[in-house]
């Protein structure tokens, strides 16, 4: 099985171009729009670096995401 050591890659991985254009998830909207909850708490399981997950906080400003 093959292996990524993203901290080796991070700076390529982070700045490809599919990578950047990143729109709502609209699993995530829909689930936060529709439940009304005050709070969430979102687990990333994917593989990276995390950055997908971090620009979509930006998307959900005023949300109580944790």
């Amino acid at each position: 099985m093959r292996k990524t050591d993203y901290s080796k890659i991070v700076e390529k991985y982070d700045k490809n171009k599919y990578r950047q254009e990143i729109k709502p998830d609209k699993d995530l909207e829909g689930f936060i729009f529709t439940s009304g909850k005050s709070e969430y708490s979102v687990l990333d399981l994917a593989c990276g670096t995390g950055i997908y997950l971090y620009n979509q906080t930006k998307y959900f400003e005023g949300v109580n995401i944790r």
